[in-house]
């Protein structure tokens, strides 16, 4: 079942009595929309790889570009051995299939742009559009939201690639995968290597597909910033079976604040904050992180943090007025509920548009068979 189909049968069958209203169902349906988008941005990603991959081929048979050219340059960007000597496009990309996803769609982006003619403007078209839908998933969907989300889509453990295994604080769990990408993209530099996996329960554990040619550049790349990743809440790092890191204790958000002012980390500041460490913290020896900030005259730092302070504020305030207004329970309920509807027509916008993408591929897939 779709998700149009779950909220139109919601639609139907609520009532002014039988609104949902807990937090719980509306989780429930933003966990459907989130399975069904990611099975279709799956299908949508297949059905432009053998659109893309046709096309180049044609554009080799008719001169217009070269296989070997092709294949240096995805050496290049993927250091895989042995590119140049392939004789099709489709052995070219299985060779390096480690290096892109539906979720990862970076190297395929750069053939696009730099292996395509004017004439095929539907192509580059599509891609636009599947970067643009798959960003906008990742900087709302929250890592909570994809645990059952991706138990359907999970991807395959090669023996070309190695797992990279990431414990984390629960803290973690409200984070949209945008965030989890710029944390790896901030450590290890080479994000796009990165193939997500899986998500599980109790504190938040992630596991990613890797190269297996990249695994020592990671250890390498990893092993010096370990401090850093604990500070930010990662308990365990181990990647293809190597164990880095192995946090027995939780990581206090708030003291690793103020360690991360006082060596004046900007990203580690703007992540502990996003993670909820507070911005009016004071240690026990008297240190308040905004304090330490305009001490060290860290003008990023002094902003970041006057601008939690500032939504913190907020933040209490509104949870005050929500508070006055308990009393009147009618009212309440009508905006949980307007709330409600909102998502679900945002999600059934959402999904409606990535099905009729597939409709559109599938017509251009049967017509190239045709011809």
């Amino acid at each position: 079942m779709g998700l149009s189909a779950v909220a139109s049968g919601i639609n139907q069958g609520s009532t002014p009595q039988s609104k949902i209203q807990s937090p719980k169902e509306i989780e429930h349906i933003i966990e459907v929309y989130s399975s069904n988008y990611i099975k279709n941005l799956r299908a949508n990603f297949a059905l432009f790889m053998a659109d893309l991959l046709g096309q180049l081929s044609e554009h080799i048979t008719n001169g217009v570009i070269k296989l070997i050219r092709l294949a240096r340059f995805m050496t290049s960007l993927t250091e895989v051995a042995d590119l140049e000597a392939v004789v099709t496009v489709d052995k070219l990309f299985y060779m390096i299939n480690g290096h892109f996803s539906y979720l990862n769609y970076e190297y395929i982006e750069f053939v696009v742009k730099n292996f395509l003619t004017d004439e095929d403007q539907d192509l580059k078209g599509r891609m636009e559009t599947y970067v643009k839908d798959l960003e906008n998933f990742k900087t709302s969907i929250k890592l909570r939201q994809l645990k059952k989300a991706l138990d359907d889509v999970r991807s395959t453990h090669s023996h070309s690639s190695c797992k990279v295994f990431i414990k984390l604080v629960g803290e973690w769990e409200n984070e949209p995968l945008a965030r989890l990408e710029d944390f790896l993209k901030h450590y290890f530099k080479k994000d796009s290597i990165f193939n997500l996996s899986s998500v599980t329960d109790g504190c938040l554990s992630v596991t990613f597909l890797v190269p297996l040619s990249f695994s020592q550049y990671l250890i390498d790349t990893a092993t010096p910033q370990l401090k850093s990743m604990s500070r930010v809440g990662v308990l365990q790092l181990m990647i293809n079976d190597v164990v880095l890191l192995d946090e027995k204790d939780d990581v206090n958000l708030n003291e690793s604040l103020t360690e991360a002012v006082k060596i004046d980390d900007t990203f580690e500041v703007s992540l502990l904050l996003s993670l909820g460490a507070d911005p009016c913290y004071e240690n026990s020896n008297g240190d308040k992180v905004l304090e330490l900030a305009l001490q060290g005259g860290y003008e990023e730092i002094i902003e970041l943090i006057s601008i939690a302070t500032d939504t913190q504020v907020m933040e209490l305030e509104s949870q005050e007025e929500l508070t006055e207004k308990e009393d009147n329970k009618e009212t309440s309920n009508n905006g949980t509920d307007e709330e409600l509807e909102v998502i679900i027509q945002r999600l059934e916008d959402s999904c409606a548009e990535l099905e009729r993408s597939l409709v559109v591929s599938e017509k251009k897939m049967d017509e190239l068979q045709l011809q």
